[in-house]
């Protein structure tokens, strides 16, 4: 109303059906991550203020978000685990937001926690990092990789040259080459260091 939109002009610009506008303003369903952050830019809105009455920010609760976000911040979705299938059905699934800089959303489409120590010593566990989706990797780029076996992986893709072998490298030395089909689902384009005392840094 404030922006004189109609139903149909404001799922026009989201680039949703005028089915999804109406549900969402009857509470009937909640916009998916990426149709809430294209609604908040449409809106001229922060995405707080569409989860401000919907969200318990207390962390004992386990709130689906981790932390209102000002208007310097923007919320990206939270994957708990690397996506075994189709990433974009695990970003469209989830509940768990994380208040990002606007320059850090700008490059990723998801974010999650990194685990274990296979990517020591850049990677600890408990780091943040982003995600871009991608198919496709270039050569000692981190990335999101399926195994044959199902299982996902934060690993470095390698590719020799000349033969055009590729293969997934640990940054741990001790530990040994990946080289069974794989398949990349992302490329990591940022990572937030987890501080001493289990404490990630805020958005600078």
């Amino acid at each position: 109303m404030e922006k004189g939109l109609s139903q149909l002009e404001l799922a026009q610009a989201v680039g949703v059906a005028q089915t999804n506008v109406s549900q969402w303003e009857r509470d009937g369903a909640r916009p998916k991550p990426r149709n809430m952050r294209k609604l908040a830019e449409v809106l001229e809105k922060p995405v707080a203020y569409f989860l401000q009455g919907d969200v318990d920010p207390r962390p004992e609760t386990g709130a689906a978000v981790e932390a209102l976000v000002s208007d310097s911040t923007v919320l990206v979705p939270l994957i708990a685990t690397v996506p075994m299938g189709d990433p974009q059905e695990a970003i469209e699934s989830t509940d768990t937001f994380v208040r990002v800089t606007p320059a850090e959303a700008g490059r990723c489409d998801y974010a999650f926690r990194v685990v274990g120590s296979s990517m020591w010593p850049f990677f600890w566990d408990g780091d943040m990092v982003g995600v871009q989706l991608a198919e496709q990797a270039e050569d000692r780029q981190i990335v999101i990789a399926r195994l044959e076996s199902g299982d996902c992986t934060l690993k470095m893709y390698r590719q020799d040259a000349a033969t055009r072998e590729s293969w997934l490298e640990p940054l741990n030395k001790s530990l040994p080459k990946i080289r069974q089909d794989f398949v990349v689902r992302g490329v990591v384009v940022w990572i937030r260091k987890m501080l001493p005392g289990g404490k990630l840094p805020g958005p600078t």
